[in-house]
């Protein structure tokens, strides 16, 4: 698997999933990325693709654009399986409270 995360249970993310603002990101020496969750004293990593995919999670890319334009960054043959990868991995970030899903345009004005 190529982000290196499996979803137990997929609910599904519904509109464009967005990062909480209330996180503090850290680029590690290889590539991963720290995400640091002050208020519940947790860090939760991300390998260097797992991390092109948090950086996406903007409100503004569905999880299909996020698996496309993840495959043009790093070359890879997008297999079939591949956005699928990316769904769940956006799942386990919803369930852990580390994104959300944004329906529309209008939804993102009001939570900015």
């Amino acid at each position: 698997m190529l982000l290196t995360f499996v979803a137990q249970e997929s609910r599904g993310v519904v509109g464009s999933p967005i990062r909480k603002k209330e996180y503090t990101t850290r680029l590690l020496p290889d590539g991963y990325i720290a995400i640091i969750d002050s208020e519940h004293k947790q860090v939760h990593s991300l390998p260097p693709v797992g991390a092109l995919v948090w950086e996406l999670c903007d409100g503004k890319h569905t999880i299909g654009e996020i698996a496309d334009e993840i495959s043009q960054m790093v070359e890879v043959v997008r297999q079939r399986n591949f956005v699928q990868e990316v769904s769940d991995l956006v799942t386990i970030l919803t369930d852990r409270g580390l994104v959300k899903s944004v329906d529309d345009k209008e939804s993102l004005a009001v939570d900015s």
